[in-house]
């Protein structure tokens, strides 16, 4: 399956949550990716900067992924840490999309 990203954060304020943000930026917008796969994938990304940042609030992952807000193949993520939230959304998109 191939997904459109989106995502919406408040701006980050320390080192942690402008890591965190810089990598869902990074996320390929074409990418063909498992949602179990990807949930781990991020899982072991956000916890390798707690740990580069252990200073800062601990950002966590939003344990109910799943969002049937358009598709059954839709999904999301959210991450926060205090007051800070970033939501990672995946729009599935059939047949071959261009950006």
């Amino acid at each position: 399956m191939t997904y459109f990203i989106t995502t919406a954060d408040i701006n980050p304020v320390n080192l942690l949550q402008k890591a965190v943000k810089e990598m869902a930026e990074k996320i390929d917008h074409r990418t063909n990716s498992d949602p179990d796969q990807f949930e781990k994938g991020l899982n072991e990304q956000v916890r390798i900067l707690n740990k580069k940042y252990p200073r800062c609030t601990p950002v966590k992952v939003s344990d109910s992924r799943r969002h049937s807000l358009v598709e059954d193949s839709d999904f999301s993520f959210f991450l926060n840490a205090g007051n800070w939230y970033l939501y990672i959304y995946f729009h599935a998109i059939k047949g071959e999309a261009k950006l």
